[in-house]
């Protein structure tokens, strides 16, 4: 019997770590992009593709989303475990703290190029939605 893979999570792309979504470190264990994974599962079919794939994984890539599609949704996933308010002190706490300073220390320091950034994002157009506007109103 073959082991089973699991599917890389989205992390926060200024992370060097690379861990499945149940938590194991990908170079370490058999792992699938999202895309791979959807990809074999479209190709096996649900059930036989989940005697290979890892279940934890498998669930908790339905209910995540990646960074590219929702940067919140991911940035909560992480946070949620490094508030400092409960629970203990502990390194990846202080680490995931210090990193989000100096994210801020680095736009303060750089505020006219954030702000441009910020417009130009918001100025990108979804042509998906354009598309589907450009039907309602014909």
């Amino acid at each position: 019997m073959s082991e089973i893979t699991h599917i890389e999570r989205s992390t926060l792309p200024w992370r060097p770590e690379r861990k499945t979504e149940c938590g194991l470190d990908v170079p370490r264990h058999p792992a699938w992009t999202r895309q791979e994974a959807g990809a074999k599962q479209k190709e096996m079919g649900a059930q036989r593709f989940s005697l290979f794939c890892c279940m934890t994984c498998l669930h908790t890539v339905q209910r995540h989303s990646t960074w590219q599609d929702d940067p919140a949704s991911c940035l909560v996933r992480h946070a949620g475990s490094m508030t400092m308010r409960w629970g203990r002190d502990t390194e990846e706490k202080r680490r995931f703290r210090d990193e989000l300073l100096a994210i801020a220390a680095l736009i303060e320091a750089h505020r006219e190029e954030f702000d441009g950034l910020v417009a130009g994002y918001s100025e990108v157009v979804d042509i998906a939605d354009a598309r589907r506007q450009k039907r309602r109103t014909q």
